[in-house]
């Protein structure tokens, strides 16, 4: 907070020094130029200290940036729980199933309830010029429009 002086003239022609709260003017010069908002949170109408205001207080502000944060987190658990369900699966088909080759199709992925596309890394095979597809130490394997081939790497 600063106090400035500044000569000035009264309405007589005399002379006069006003001291202001130059920090007070220019506060009150930024309220005047910033329209009433609606709070992005919570809707109510509010005067913004700054130009680039959304919220009308902290606790909105707060509160719209922790459920932002909570949604991208529960989004991230639940490809996690999909990435673990599907390598539970791959586990099961690799060392319990003992099927020939561990060749699998497509429905029997699909009814075991294994979802595609949810993986943790990929490879293109040069030489098959298929990708390989990675959910932690499996892979599988796409060798026919509807046969699948499943290898602990």
């Amino acid at each position: 907070m600063s106090l400035s002086l500044v000569d000035m003239v009264g309405l007589s022609g005399t002379p006069i020094r006003v001291f202001w709260n130059s920090w007070s003017v220019t506060q009150n010069t930024k309220l005047m130029q910033n329209p009433n908002k609606v709070c992005e949170f919570c809707s109510e109408e509010f005067t913004p200290k700054r130009t680039d205001a959304r919220f009308c207080g902290r606790k909105c502000q707060y509160t719209s940036n922790n459920r932002a944060k909570a949604m991208d987190e529960g989004y991230l658990k639940t490809i996690i729980k999909v990435i673990k369900k599907n390598r539970a699966i791959l586990k099961h088909i690799f060392e319990d199933f003992k099927i020939e080759n561990n060749i699998v199709t497509k429905s029997y992925l699909k009814d075991v309830g294994f979802k595609l596309g949810y993986l943790t890394m990929f490879l293109f095979d040069s030489e098959t010029k298929n990708e390989i597809h990675f959910i932690g130490d499996y892979s599988i394997e796409q060798i026919s429009i509807n046969n699948y081939k499943v290898e602990k790497r």
